[in-house]
């Protein structure tokens, strides 16, 4: 009895440092060197990994993919989504989709940037000389993610004429 408790026990032991030996290498042996950004222009290669890869398992190529990945980000401006994928077991790429911004408003002390639907995507406080800049249009008031209150009057030329 003693002898088959003592080798139950060695076979343990045995097969919980094989397991720890084989988590060890595989944290070492994926372990990410090289992260490439594709697809933004409103934030540096820094930014976005700093925004994308949050957490201890960020550094391992093989779940770095699995958890890291997100379709919908309200809380990043400027961004859709952005996936993440494995290059080789060195390198991931963060592939991101941004907003579609066609323009901007001064709104108080900043601007306000919105897409082709008029929705109110962000507000920044410096200006992006890359998106069109209309001066002239005045709003109240702006909630993100909801269309901006602006009327528009059409001028045509029967209304001239009238």
């Amino acid at each position: 009895m003693k002898k088959s408790k003592k080798n139950s026990l060695a076979a343990a032991g045995m097969i919980l440092v094989l397991l720890l030996a084989g988590v060890i290498f595989f944290f070492t042996y994926y372990q990410v060197d090289e992260v490439q950004v594709m697809g933004s222009s409103h934030y540096s290669e820094k930014q976005i990994k700093k925004m994308v890869l949050r957490g201890p398992l960020a550094s391992n190529s093989v779940l770095a993919p699995l958890l890291y990945t997100k379709q919908n980000t309200k809380d990043v401006p400027f961004v859709d989504g952005y996936t993440v994928t494995i290059l080789n077991r060195h390198t991931i790429c963060v592939s991101v989709k941004e907003k579609d911004i066609v323009g901007c408003i001064p709104y108080l002390d900043s601007y306000i940037y919105f897409d082709r639907n008029g929705v109110f995507v962000e507000g920044s406080t410096e200006r992006n000389e890359k998106i069109p800049f209309f001066d002239g249009i005045k709003v109240k008031k702006v909630i993100l993610n909801e269309k901006l209150p602006i009327n528009c009057l059409l001028y045509t030329s029967d209304a001239a004429d009238e």
